[in-house]
């Protein structure tokens, strides 16, 4: 929500943003042979207008959103407690691929992964630069322990 307040202030009206978005089967028909349905995105940005005008369902990549991203809370909670750094390692990398399956399908026009670090958990150096060459995905790190 408070990222969603910086988009606010940046100009995003509230309205086109959507959180914890689940573009649902009323969106986006069935692909043959294919059980695909795009996955809850934490937050999808749609101008309103477009959403409005739009006829749904639609074919898959039918109907692009401006931007998704996925958050993820890289806690300390293994440094101090039980827990595996690993985790948090594979649920970024799940957001990443979730984020590149948007961008692939046609569903979003960019797509973002943001990191909150809350102690050195010694990320890749990629993960702090846009992997647009790789992915197609822009990741951040953003580190709060520094």
């Amino acid at each position: 929500m408070q990222f969603a307040r910086h988009l606010n202030e940046a100009g995003v009206p509230w309205e086109d943003i959507h959180l914890e978005f689940s573009p649902g089967q009323w969106m986006f028909e069935k692909t043959d042979g294919s059980e695909m349905r795009p996955k809850r995105i934490d937050l999808a940005i749609v101008s309103r207008d477009r959403l409005l005008s739009a006829s749904f369902p639609t074919h898959l990549g039918g109907f692009r959103f401006d931007a998704v991203i996925e958050f993820a809370l890289a806690s300390n909670y293994w440094e101090f407690g039980t827990g595996s750094k690993q985790v948090i390692t594979d649920k970024i990398a799940g957001d990443i691929k979730k984020v590149q399956e948007y961008l692939v399908s046609g569903l979003a026009t960019h797509g973002y992964v943001v990191v909150i670090e809350e102690t050195d958990h010694g990320f890749p150096a990629a993960w702090d630069e846009p992997l647009d060459h790789e992915t197609g995905v822009r990741t951040r790190v953003l580190r709060r322990w520094r």
